[in-house]
C-alpha cells in the first residue's frame, strides 16, 4: 500500500504544473482584487460581478465601504434597471468585473457608457466602469 500511495503522490505531483488553468481561476483575479480595494473605487462604485467566486472573494476580502452585487446571467432589461436604481439610490457609479467578453453583452453596452480599466487591459479578468469624473480614478487615468 505504501508503494501505491507514494507512486500516486509522485504521479500527481509531477502532473500538477501541466494542468490547464481555467479562465475564472487566472491569477489576474488577484490583480483585479487589488484594484477594487482602492478606497475611492470602493466608495464610489457598485461592483457587479458575473462569477460567484469573485463575488465571494471580493465580499470577504474587499474594502469595508464597497458594494458588491452578483448577477450570473445579465440578459434582461429589468436586471439592468435594478442595477441602475441601486446605483442611483446609493449615489454610486457601476463597475462590471468579468473574465469573458461575451458576458459584457449588448444590453450592457446599450444601457451604460462603460470604459475599460487601463490596469486590466492585458489580463483575462477585466473591469469596465462608468466614468465618475474623478481625474485620480486609478482605472481611468493614463499611465
Amino acid at each position: 500500500w505504501l508503494v501505491i500511495f507514494l507512486g500516486l503522490n509522485m504521479f500527481f505531483y509531477i502532473k500538477f504544473p501541466s494542468q490547464e488553468r481555467r479562465k475564472f481561476d487566472d491569477r489576474s483575479k488577484i490583480n483585479v482584487h487589488k484594484i477594487l480595494t482602492d478606497k475611492k473605487l470602493s466608495k464610489n462604485y457598485i461592483y457587479v460581478t458575473i462569477d460567484w467566486g469573485m463575488y465571494t472573494y471580493q465580499g470577504l476580502y474587499g474594502d469595508k465601504n464597497q458594494s458588491v452585487l452578483y448577477i450570473e446571467y445579465l440578459k434582461k432589461q429589468e436586471q439592468v434597471d435594478k442595477i441602475k436604481k441601486i446605483a442611483l439610490d446609493n449615489h454610486r457609479k457601476v463597475a462590471f468585473v468579468y473574465f469573458n467578453e461575451h458576458s459584457m453583452n449588448l444590453i450592457l453596452n446599450k444601457n451604460f457608457d462603460l470604459k475599460s480599466c487601463n490596469l486590466t487591459k492585458n489580463s483575462i479578468w477585466k473591469i469596465k466602469l462608468e466614468d465618475d469624473g474623478d481625474p485620480d480614478n486609478i482605472c481611468l487615468k493614463e499611465k
